[in-house]
């Protein structure tokens, strides 16, 4: 295995709830933490809470980011 993906927010179809995507990015955050492997991140509709997601894995691994990183593969923020 060499990442973790596609994972990520999606609120722009209703396809699962708001609560249960939080809940599996969460959940597939702490494992590519846990294994450092990169996340394929896809997020639209959801750049605020995508980045509070993410900002946890600052929380789990100060380094991670840094040293790993990870990819937005699909996103429609504006930063």
């Amino acid at each position: 295995m060499v990442g973790i993906g596609e994972t990520g927010l999606d609120f722009y179809y209703n396809h699962a709830s708001r609560e249960r995507q939080l809940e599996a990015f969460l959940a597939q955050i702490t494992v590519a933490v846990k294994r450092r492997l990169p996340l394929v991140i896809h997020t639209r509709e959801a750049w605020d809470a995508s980045f509070q997601c993410i900002e946890s894995i600052e929380k789990m691994d100060p380094c991670y980011l840094k040293e790993i990183g990870s990819i937005f593969h699909c996103f429609t923020g504006n930063h």
